[in-house]
């Protein structure tokens, strides 16, 4: 390993004439506002001798082929705050009428010229970046009011690296302006701040070579906030793709990856990571995921790794999104609607098994109809066992994790294991599973079933219900709303039970409001649901709706579901 280190300070660095590039597969920013106060705290709060400077810690630069630009390999938070910093002084100086020192700080420090052209010191290999921008407009004082303006003509609001460092300037340019109100002071007091800010000490570790500088980068994580572990895994991958054409095909999957994984303002990357080192290396312990897959991955193939990621972070998306697995032209509505009960009644721990399964179908689609059994097989033991019967899934998740690894590793699997191991978890005695079954319920009023979880699973099992009488597949429903036949009630639990539900549009429902049973039949009439159709045409001729009926109907719905939906 090739490098050199030497005490060097942000003066020395920065008054250079060379530009510091963020290559592509840095981390975002993320530094907030703990980071932000230490920082402004330990350079310019805390009282010392005069002869104090912070240290700021290490800065891995790595040189590359222009010899005016390295790379940053660790340090981009520390640099890109800094620069900030150097903004608010500049700004402030700027709104007090001292330009030719506001000039004197933007340039060296910020700004360099090479053959007569502008360059900024600190710059990102891609995308926009509100530093400098943030740089070139400092020719005049603008408010923070204006710089957010322009920031949101220049930017999208999801953009949360570029938003970051919206609000770190934000940050440091209350606090100057706290400190030159108390003082009542003026250019000598920013004067002093840029002296200080410039004097802050580093190590200053150069690399002639990125893959050396990659390695000093995994071993000094420890300093700062810890690097999260795609953050790491990416770096790792980049360091040994090591020609252009390559980087370029890292950089491009890792775009598509990131795209798959952060969707709707949610971060599944953590997530995934974990799930994703389940399936294939069984169980792991939390933040070993890095370590795991380096341990696990041979260097020479470090390329099927990458593929291996950008596969599984496309099935990933589909259980994050059924939606968007419905959406392919070979999609299987058996397995949609599974992903669809696994998200809506939020079961995770089953995600490392269908990773497994989708590389299963990703490698050998022949095997559809067996991946759609084990799916959908799934899908009832988990309603079966976590949502009628109340279990933890602690119980069974070693289970899955082994069931994960097993079907990763083989060439030809037998699926039947999949069933015949889950369906040991479940009572010999079914009667007990009829029992739970017919406790299930929802009200809008009554605490005891008042709560989304339960009107999700009513919405689940009517659904079903429904589908399974559309014997055609004609039909395509959502339940809007759920009608209580015998009025809702905060007290009554009877009318919360399953006998006492029916699916219903929210216009019907709206306009039957209290109305008795009679009554209500008439509307019911109208309805195109065929469960509201085969009420009808079961008790239809009913005077009355009360308690017995709803007993009976309970228990006739439970049986029907048992022996058809849900068999075991």
């Amino acid at each position: 390993m090739g490098f050199q280190a030497e005490q060097s300070n942000i003066n020395k660095i920065l008054s250079r004439n060379y530009s510091y590039i963020i290559p592509l597969n840095q981390r975002k920013y993320v530094w907030s506002e703990r980071e932000w106060y230490e920082l402004f705290e330990d350079i310019f709060l805390i009282e010392q001798k005069d002869d104090y400077v912070h240290f700021l810690g290490s800065l891995v630069l790595a040189s590359i082929n222009n010899k005016y630009s390295y790379e940053i390999i660790d340090g981009q938070q520390r640099l890109i705050t800094i620069c900030i910093i150097f903004c608010c002084i500049i700004n402030k100086l700027l709104e007090i009428k001292e330009e030719k020192v506001a000039l004197s700080i933007l340039t060296p420090y910020l700004k360099g010229i090479h053959d007569g052209e502008d360059f900024f010191k600190v710059a990102r290999s891609d995308g926009n970046f509100f530093l400098t921008q943030l740089i070139d407009n400092l020719d005049i004082y603008r408010s923070f009011d204006e710089i957010q303006q322009d920031f949101e003509l220049n930017f999208r609001a999801d953009d949360k690296y570029n938003s970051q460092l919206l609000l770190c300037y934000k940050f440091y340019d209350s606090k100057i302006s706290d400190l030159l109100n108390n003082k009542k002071a003026g250019k000598d007091f920013l004067l002093s701040l840029k002296n200080k800010l410039i004097g802050c000490e580093v190590i200053e570790i150069s690399v002639t070579d990125d893959y050396d500088g990659y390695r000093i980068f995994e071993t000094l994580n420890a300093r700062g906030i810890p690097l999260e572990q795609h953050e790491l895994i990416k770096n790792y991958i980049y360091s040994y793709m090591r020609t252009s054409a390559k980087k370029e095909k890292v950089t491009n999957s890792w775009t598509k990856l990131v795209s798959n994984l952060m969707r709707n303002n949610t971060d599944s990357f953590p997530s995934f990571l974990s799930h994703y080192c389940t399936h294939r290396f069984g169980k792991i312990k939390k933040s070993e995921e890095f370590r795991v897959i380096r341990d696990k991955t041979d260097k020479k193939h470090v390329d099927k790794l990458l593929v291996s990621l950008m596969k599984s972070s496309e099935h990933y998306m589909y259980i994050e999104d059924p939606k968007t697995y419905k959406a392919l032209s070979n999609s299987s509505e058996i397995i949609f609607d599974s992903l669809e009960f696994f998200k809506k009644l939020n079961i995770r721990q089953v995600r490392p098994l269908l990773l497994s399964l989708f590389e299963k179908l990703e490698g050998k689609p022949s095997d559809l109809r067996k991946i759609e059994t084990s799916i959908n097989y799934l899908e009832k033991f988990y309603f079966l066992y976590v949502i009628i019967l109340k279990n933890t899934t602690n119980n069974i998740d070693n289970t899955i994790i082994t069931l994960s690894k097993e079907l990763h590793e083989s060439v030809d699997y037998d699926y039947s294991i999949i069933i015949n191991k889950l369906k040991s978890f479940l009572p010999t005695d079914h009667s007990n599973i009829k029992t739970d079954f017919m406790k299930i319920g929802f009200s809008n009023k009554n605490s005891k079933f008042k709560n989304s979880s339960n009107k999700k699973t009513i919405n689940y099992i009517l659904t079903k219900i429904e589908k399974s009488y559309d014997f055609n597949d004609e039909l395509t429903f959502s339940i809007k709303s759920v009608e209580h036949i015998m009025g809702d009630s905060p007290t009554d639990d009877i009318v919360s039970k399953l006998g006492n539900l029916l699916p219903m549009s929210t216009k019907l429902n709206n306009k039957m409001g209290n109305k008795d049973f009679e009554k209500k039949i008439e509307y019911y009439k109208k309805s195109n649901l065929l469960s509201v159709k085969k009420f009808v045409s079961e008790y239809g001729s009913n005077l009355t709706w009360k308690e017995q009926e709803i007993n009976e109907r309970t228990e006739k719905i439970v049986d029907y579901a048992l022996a058809n939906i849900w068999v075991l």
